[in-house]
């Protein structure tokens, strides 16, 4: 550890600037962007300055901000500045001084004088140290250009970490990609805030270029990108602070740039960035508002379209539609705002900006630009309709806060033309209703806030014969003709006891409307209609055409003004006459109407009109009491039809007016639907009333004066022929309920039937005339009806069943009005309502009305919630087949069956279908209304399944749906008890066997389902009743049910057996009989199933079947019987093991032995068992063997499955309690096997014998290889040849398995060695000491290094005549295998025994290789066996050994047996034998085999020459040297094969040798590329000589082969050594002459001869690097042998054959001197004057291809060439002068110029 002083001195050093150090310094300044460090390290400030200075020159004059860098960074005392020795105040400043210069010249860096600018900085100041990051982010720029790396170059080892991810690029000296600087902004934080904080700063000192900004924006925005991609990983709330974290990065980034003014490019990448940012992010309103107020207030003019385009972005974005003030202010400063708006709605969804905008200006600016932004935002298509209905409901609170608003009248004229436009449109009127609706308001008050009429176009048209005429203002003129015209319609006079509500006739009320309203509309008097005597004014307390004309006007749909005017002008009129006792209750119900209006003013004008009316009764004052005597207005002549007394009295009448309403008229005018529930609670009484209602506090009415005033009501609403007025009254009628019963009873029902039957075109054009629906007046009516009286319920079934030829929706309204009733009937009405409604859903009508009735009655019944009385009638009201049932004569009586009886009855089809609808609709019911909850059903269910059997047999249908809902109620029910159990049922009515009876006769796979589930459910609650009746029910399942693939049928057969089988087991064993007889007709059906059953099913289910039967006593009788059932059937033992494999390792072994006892069984005579669940005796004795013997064969296939073996051993391994268990359950299969094999009734038979070995073979491998070995010495003594050869099987089979890190496997292995052994040595058959044989192998070479005594005792066993000397192969084969392992495990401990064994090898092979005995897997052991004696001991093999083992190779090589012969042991055995052996004594080796090999043919001497290769290949350098004598001669009889092979009977053929020759010329070259010329020199010289004179003269044919294989081998040579080897040719070129002198190439042998020559030759020409042919006494003697060669294979084919031109030419290049060529030259014109034309024609060829070789330098020679080129053109031989020409023009070529002159 480094002591205090050594930490202080290495910080020292590190901060050291090196002063002292002059290599540091000088190293520091060589430092350079410009020049190499060499030539930097020796320039002088003063020159660089020099250099510098004029760049920066340049610079200033280019952008003149570079100017006041003059004083401080380039003036001429900054050559003397030294870092070291400032101040770090004045190093500070030094470094902004810098920091801003870098800045500026960035974009400049790409000039020339901007890089020597930097240059300076670099020299002098040392920016790449003191201001590293400046410098770096300067040039980033350029991170792509050469500029970039060579900055990089002279950057400080030691780099900050914001610069970290450099690091790479440094030492590559490489330009960074543009991916590798966003992925550093991404995950280098410190990089992210240097690179935006000197952008930032760039900017802000003006600074800035295009480029660089726009690098910046292109680099962050990406990396803001995957900051975001990388934020959205992980937890919620992981996320949600990753993205907190990144908006405090980001964030401010963005608000520094955005405040930088005139800077466009920052601007357009900030607001990039912010679009990305946005977009993938769900950020706070207050962060989008805060980066909106930042890009409203940083544009200009030029940028205010991008900054528009992201507000609009970053509004898409906001929760909020309302912007910010700041932001609105900046966009309403926009110039022509709303044409950028729809122009930037064409490129992207501008919909919330707009509506933000809109939405805000009213705020902040609230005069007309703001109110027309609004109006062009809601007329417009850009804002959708939820962003349009936003800013209606800001308009409506802008109306409601006129009367606080200094400008008034101005707002209220904008907000009046916005709100009219809005009204017109289709698209946005629904939307104003809407939004009036929430706030509670009404387009009438809104009318009357804003003095407009904002009703459609169409409802504005003032009624009048001209249906054109409409309200508008125009001049006074045509205002007073419009008014004279209308007064002039008007009838001169009417009867004074008309009633303009007395019928619902347009005429004459419209025309005395159109004046009402022209009135109006031009501020005129009413007084001019209203007084006129045509309307009876004068007489209004009498006659009721004066207020009649007021109600009606006030009563429909005119505008509110209008009908506040009537309600006025009607109080007024009553005031005036207050003096008067009236009784006013006839205007009373238009009063209660104006009360419901939707207007303010309207409800506030019709209370005081209430209240007028009220007053006029002039009670007593001292009674309080109304005159009975009162006189009643209008009261027998307001409706034409009302002629009878009025069931209200006068002093009940005020009584009402004053108790009732009255004091409720204030909450009346506030909400519109008040009145209704102050009628309501009047007529309810106190006790129906609301708790907290105001009136319940009230003086409570008496119960005949609520009746009165009820039946008051209803005869108003059935009298006024008013459509508006009549729905409004009847609405008032609906909530009312016991007070009314009898007015609903005398006057509605009628009225309702009347009404009804009345002409549908007339009740059309009274609704039409008040813009009122049918529908709604026809639902008003029977909404009043209630289910109180009979009379009423008998009205709604006479509408329901359309008795009345109404249309179908009233029927629908009827039955519609039986749901809202039917939680308040009582149970008798709801039993007569259901039985109704049944029989309207079930009526026999096919037209549409009818349908339309069925189908809601059917709704009815199945939506509403019937008790059990309901139901229990409903199932009553189906007829049994016995009330159907016609009865036959008693003469024709007679004994029948059951089924004769049913078929023998007649019941009418027809009316069989019938109670099968009714039925099926029923039980429907019953199913839907939870069946669970009516117990008191379960026999009426089991009474209606009874009854399905019936009906069944009558249609011959089996009425799947129906015994479905039967049976799915039922199975509701019965689960719904066994839940509850304390509820207490009668048991007795459960029938199982109709259960068991739907099972049987139905093919239905739901009825089975449904049946079964029922059946396991009653199971598991009253077994007892069950389980007599389930045993068809399995039989059943075997053919249906477990065939179905679905999950629900396999729910069902789950919950059938786990419910149904544990209580079957449990009274088998209550009865204490044998189980597996007593379930065997369950265990058929389940085997007979199996192979039908699903395969994804079929192990779930047998598994659940025996854990619920018991896994000990049914697995074996389940596994057996489905053997026995599909015996060929190859998924069994599968299926079986994996049923076996899903119960404990215990378990299966005690049912593997109970299934012996199965097996054993079914032999005995009158087996019951077997019986049982085989069914043997149906078999003959053959078959029931032939059964028993697969049932044994498969029992061992299970117990061999590897599955089993693991689970014992874990079994084994984890619990030693287990072992006893498991031991003892093996022992016992064993025991039980082995004395099935001993006993005496199979002991003839051989199939059952086969069988149970198979058994015993397979339990001698459950235990393992410890446990098992144990037995197995024992069971090796014994004499059956089967269960010894099992034995060893299983030995074998166990040590391959075997683990090498297994002790106690190995040890119990070697331990049974003995035992073995001594098998073989004993006489037995060839099978048995083969297994013997192989096992020791695998024993061997497994755990044979860990006792070698016993492998050596095992291996001289091995090597006996009883194993090795046996004559029969395959024990010799699998011997030698057995050795082969054994050597490698005894090695030199096989010494005295290895001997003996390579004597009996060698004879072997030999014996093997021959044809008539060949055998290729003997002559393959013995090479293994060999192979690993030359791996383990090669020491053993002696000379002869060896010669032995060559020459049985090279026999095996030419071998006629294709196996033997391409076997790939040989290669690896001489391959190894070359590797292991010493070089000397392999070489000797095959020298002396050599002689063999020849005679052997062509094939062993490849075989000599591929061992020889491998012993080059493989041995050293050293070691070949010094046994080159050897190699030499072997070499040497290679050479010769050529010779020797043709003096064989059966020469090779030409292919063949060259096949040959080419092995030999590679192995060849490889020795001499592993030789030194010492030693091959010697070699090559008696090469040379030995070939061309080693034989006699007088074996020239001998001497010639000879040749061609050393001269073929020469060409090889000189090629691939080239000019390394080119002096050897003086050692041929004697031999070369005398063979180009005195060979003709005329024979065969003579061609092949002179043409390797020449090769040999040309090999050496062309690699002639060191002048040897330039010699003159090397080219003379062989230059005219070569010639010679010319004129004696002149024949073209033979010239060509033999290549003699390209040697000559080779020649001539060779020997590349003029003296020599011209000597060439000569020979070659003497030949062109040869006799014989070939030869002309040769030289002709050799002077045409060193003309073409040589060119000019060969043309130098033109002059002697002339006289005999003449000679050839005229030459008697075509050929001759033919080539001749061809020369010429060659030569013409080479020169440029014509030779014609020079030959003339």
């Amino acid at each position: 550890m480094a002591t205090a002083l050594q930490q202080q001195l290495a910080q020292i050093a590190k901060k050291s600037t090196d002063q002292l150090d002059l290599k540091a310094q000088r190293a520091q300044h060589s430092k350079s962007l410009l020049f190499d460090p060499r030539v930097a390290a020796n320039q002088t400030f003063e020159t660089i300055y020099q250099i510098c200075a004029e760049a920066f020159q340049e610079l200033c004059l280019l952008d003149a901000r570079f100017a006041p860098f003059a004083a401080n960074l380039f003036s001429e005392q900054s050559k003397s500045e030294e870092r070291i020795n400032l101040t770090k105040k004045e190093n500070e400043d030094l470094d902004q001084v810098i920091d801003s210069f870098l800045g500026l010249v960035s974009s400049r860096l790409l000039l020339r004088p901007g890089l020597k600018a930097v240059e300076w900085l670099v020299r002098r100041f040392r920016v790449h140290e003191y201001n590293t990051e400046s410098l770096v982010l300067a040039f980033l720029p350029y991170h792509a250009n050469p500029v970039f790396p060579t900055m990089l170059s002279i950057l400080p080892k030691t780099l900050p970490p914001t610069l970290k991810f450099l690091q790479p690029y440094i030492s590559s000296l490489s330009c960074p990609p543009s991916q590798a600087l966003v992925y550093a902004a991404v995950n280098n934080p410190s990089f992210f805030t240097a690179f935006n904080t000197y952008v930032v700063r760039t900017a802000n000192l003006g600074h800035h270029s295009v480029m660089v900004l726009q690098f910046w924006a292109g680099v962050m925005t990406p990396a803001i990108n995957g900051m975001l991609d990388a934020a959205m990983s992980g937890r919620a709330d992981v996320r949600s602070q990753r993205q907190e974290d990144l908006l405090l990065r980001v964030v401010p980034v963005l608000q520094q740039t955005l405040r930088i003014k005139n800077v466009p490019e920052l601007f357009l990448g900030s607001c990039m960035i912010i679009c990305v940012l946005v977009s993938k992010t769900q950020l706070d309103d207050k962060v989008l508002d805060s980066l909106m107020d930042a890009v409203s207030r940083g544009w200009a003019s030029q940028t205010i379209d991008q900054g528009l385009s992201t507000v609009a972005i970053i509004a898409e974005e906001r929760q909020s539609l309302k912007f910010t003030r700041p932001v609105t202010r900046a966009l309403l400063k926009v110039p022509a705002l709303e044409a950028r708006i729809l122009d930037l709605q064409t490129k992207q969804h501008t919909g919330r900006l707009l509506t933000g905008l809109a939405m805000t200006s009213l705020d902040e600016a609230s005069g007309p630009e703001a109110f027309d932004l609004i109006e062009n935002a809601v007329t417009s298509h850009i804002p959708t309709l939820p962003q349009k209905a936003a800013i209606i409901q800001l308009l409506l609170s802008a109306v409601s806060d006129l009367q606080t608003s200094s400008e008034a009248a101005a707002s209220q004229e904008r907000l009046g033309r916005i709100f009219s436009a809005l009204c017109q449109s289709p698209s946005t009127l629904p939307l104003v209703q809407a939004e009036a609706a929430r706030l509670h308001l009404s387009l009438e008050s809104l009318e009357v806030q804003l003095q407009i009429s904002l009703a459609p176009n169409e409802m504005l048209a003032l009624p009048s014969v001209d249906a054109d005429t409409e309200m508008i203002d125009g001049p006074a003129t045509a205002q007073a003709d419009q008014l004279d015209e209308a007064f002039s319609l008007l009838p001169q006079s009417l009867p004074k006891d008309y009633s303009f509500v007395a019928n619902a006739d347009v005429s004459p009320f419209d025309t005395f409307a159109r004046v009402f309203l022209i009135l109006l509309q031009q501020n005129k008097d009413l007084d001019q209609l209203l007084g006129k005597p045509v309307l009876h004014g004068a007489d209004a307390v009498s006659s009721p055409t004066y207020l009649t004309f007021l109600a009606r006007i006030w009563t429909s749909s005119y505008p509110i003004i209008a009908r506040v005017s009537a309600l006025r002008s009607a109080t007024a009129l009553l005031q005036a006459h207050s003096s008067a006792a009236i009784d006013m209750q006839a205007l009373t119900p238009f009063v209660l109407v104006a009360l419901a209006d939707a207007s303010e003013a309207v409800r506030k004008t019709a209370a005081a009109l209430l209240i007028a009316i009220t007053t006029l009764y002039h009670p007593d004052a001292a009674k309080g009491k109304v005159n009975d005597s009162i006189k009643s207005w209008a009261a027998q002549s307001i409706y034409a039809t009302s002629s009878h007394k009025s069931s209200l009295t006068g002093p009940n009448a005020h009584k009402v007016l004053s108790d009732a309403l009255v004091p409720s008229l204030e909450e009346c005018v506030l909400d519109p639907s008040q009145i209704a529930r102050v009628l309501a609670s009047a007529l309810n009484g106190p006790t129906q009333a609301q708790p907290g209602h105001p009136f319940a506090a009230s003086v409570e009415l008496k119960s005949t004066l609520r009746a009165s005033f009820a039946s008051w009501l209803c005869e108003h609403a059935a009298a006024v022929p008013l459509a508006s007025v009549k729905l409004r009254l009847l609405s008032f009628l609906s909530p009312v309920g016991k007070a009314a019963s009898t007015g609903r009873v005398q006057t509605l029902v009628p009225s309702l039937q009347s009404w009804i039957q009345s002409d549908l075109q007339v009740r059309s054009a009274s609704c039409a005339s008040a813009h009122v629906d049918v529908a709604s007046v026809d639902k008003a009516y029977v909404d009043c009806l209630t289910s109180r009286t009979s009379e009423e319920l008998t009205c709604l079934r006479t509408l329901a069943n359309g008795e009345l030829g109404q249309s179908a929706s009233l029927s629908t309204l009827a039955i519609q009005r039986f749901r809202a009733l039917w939680p308040t009937m009582k149970p008798i009405a709801q039993t007569s309502a259901a039985a109704f409604l049944l029989d309207l859903a079930l009526a026999d009508q096919s037209d549409d009305q009818s349908e339309a009735r069925q189908s809601e009655a059917t709704d009815l019944l199945r939506q509403v919630t019937m008790p059990t009385e309901v139901l229990s009638s409903l199932l009553e009201s189906v007829p049994s087949i016995a009330q159907m049932e016609d009865k036959p004569p008693a003469s024709k009586r007679r004994r029948t069956s059951r089924s004769e009886l049913a078929k023998s009855q007649s019941i009418n089809v027809a009316d069989l279908h019938n109670v099968i609808r009714r039925l099926t609709l029923v039980l429907e019911l019953i199913e839907g209304s939870h069946p669970e909850r009516h117990p008191e059903l379960l026999k009426s269910l089991f009474h209606v399944l009874s009854e399905l059997q019936h009906y069944r047999t009558q249609l011959g249908s089996n009425l799947v749906y129906l015994q479905q809902l039967v049976i799915g109620c039922l199975f509701s029910i019965v689960d719904s008890l066994k839940q509850n159990p304390a509820i207490k049922v009668d048991r007795s009515v459960l029938r199982a066997d109709l259960i068991v009876e739907c099972v049987r006769t139905s093919t239905n796979a739901q009825i089975h389902n449904a049946a079964l589930l029922l059946i396991s459910s009653l199971a598991s609650w009253a077994p007892d009743l069950v389980l007599h009746s389930v045993m068809p029910i399995f039989t059943f399942m075997s053919n249906t049910l477990l065939r179905q693939s679905d999950d629900y049928s396999a729910h069902v057969i789950d919950q059938t057996v786990s419910r149904v089988v544990p209580p079957l087991v449990a009274s088998l064993r209550k009865k204490n009989q044998d189980l597996v007889t007593g379930a065997a007709e369950l265990l058929l059906s389940f085997t007979a199933a199996f192979e039908h059953i699903p395969l994804h099913r079929r192990l779930r289910l047998f598994s659940h079947l025996v854990n619920a039967l018991g896994p000990q006593d049914f697995l074996p009788a389940i596994t057996a019987m489905l053997f026995d059932k599909y015996p060929t059937d190859k998924r069994v033992p599968t299926f079986s093991a994996e049923l076996m494999g899903s119960f404990s390792p215990e378990v299966q072994l005690i049912a593997a032995s109970q299934y012996i006892d199965l097996v054993t069984n079914a032999l005995q005579p009158k087996s019951v068992v077997s019986e049982a669940i085989f069914g043997f005796s149906d078999k003959t004795p053959e078959q029931v063997e032939q059964s028993v013997a697969h049932l044994l064969r498969s029992l061992g296939l299970l117990l061999q499955q590897r599955s089993l073996h693991v689970q014992i051993l874990k079994a084994l391994d984890k619990d030693e309690r287990a072992h006893g268990g498991l031991q003892s359950a093996a022992a016992d299969i064993l025991q039980k096997i082995m004395q099935f094999s001993s006993s005496k009734s199979i002991q003839d038979k051989p199939d059952l014998q086969s069988a149970s070995n198979d058994v015993l073979t397979a339990a001698l491998s459950l235990l393992p290889t410890p446990y098992f070995v144990r037995t197995a010495d024992e069971l090796l003594q014994r004499p059956e040849q089967d269960l010894r050869l099992m034995v060893l099987r299983s030995l074998e089979q166990r040590g391959r398995e075997a683990r090498l890190a297994d002790a106690a496997a190995a040890r119990a292995m070697l331990s049974v060695l003995p035992s073995v052994t001594g098998v073989i040595g004993q006489e037995n058959s060839v099978e048995l000491v083969h297994s013997a044989v192989t096992c020791i192998d695998v024993v061997s070479e497994k755990f044979g290094k860990k006792d070698i005594e016993k492998i050596m005792s095992a291996a001289r066993v091995v090597a006996s005549k009883h194993a090795l000397g046996s004559q029969n192969n395959e024990l010799r084969i699998i011997s030698l295998l057995c050795l082969a392992t054994m050597v490698e495990v005894l090695k030199d401990d096989l010494v005295d025994i290895l001997p003996q064994i390579l004597a009996t090898s060698y004879a072997y092979f030999e014996d093997a290789t021959k044809t008539e005995s060949g055998n290729a897997r003997l002559h393959n052991a013995v090479y293994s066996f060999l192979t690993n004696v030359i791996e383990y001991i090669s020491w053993m093999f002696s000379a002869d050994t060896l010669d032995k083992a060559l020459l049985l190779t090279q026999q095996s090589a030419c071998s006629e047996i294709t196996d033997i012969r391409t076997s790939s042991s040989r290669p690896q055995f001489t391959s190894l034998l070359s590797q292991k052996l010493d070089a000397r004594t392999i070489l000797a080796a095959l020298e002396r085999t050599f002689d063999n090999a020849v005679n052997l043919g062509h094939l062993a001497c490849q075989e000599a020459l591929t061992t020889l290769h491998t012993v080059i290949k493989t041995h050293p350098k050293s070691a070949l040297i010094k046994n080159a004598s050897i190699l030499f001669s072997i070499l040497n009889k290679s050479f010769d094969l050529r010779r020797l092979l043709s003096q064989q009977p059966t020469s090779p053929d030409s292919q063949q040798l060259a096949a040959m020759e080419a092995q030999r010329d590679n192995l060849s070259l490889d020795a001499i590329m592993r030789l030194n010329d010492t030693t091959f020199r010697p070699f090559f010289t008696r090469l040379v000589s030995w070939a061309g004179e080693g034989l006699p003269k007088k074996e020239q044919a001998g001497r010639t082969l000879r040749l061609i294989s050393v001269y073929g081998f020469l060409a090889r040579f000189f090629e691939t050594l080239k000019s390394i080897v080119t002096g050897y040719s003086a050692y041929i070129l004697e031999q070369a002459a005398s063979i180009l002198q005195s060979v003709k190439p005329e024979g065969e042998s003579e061609k092949l001869l002179v043409k390797a020559l020449l090769q040999t030759l040309i090999a050496s020409f062309n690699n002639d690097q060191d002048d040897f042919w330039q010699n003159p006494t090397h080219f003379g003697a062989i230059m005219q042998p070569l010639l010679d060669q010319v004129t004696f294979a002149n024949e073209p084919e033979t010239r060509e054959l033999l290549d003699i031109v390209s040697a000559v030419t080779g020649l001539a290049g060779a020997a590349a001197s003029p003296e020599h060529h011209k000597t060439l030259n000569s020979a070659i014109l003497k030949l062109m004057r040869h006799d014989n034309e070939l030869t002309r024609l040769a030289a002709v060829k050799c002077e045409q291809s060193l003309t073409e070789k040589l060119g000019e330098d060969w043309l130098a020679l033109l002059p002697e060439m002339l006289p005999f080129i003449s000679e050839l053109q005229e030459d008697d031989d075509e050929d001759v002068e033919r080539e001749t020409t061809a020369w010429i023009r060659q030569m013409e070529g080479s020169l440029g110029e014509s030779l014609e002159g020079m030959l003339q």
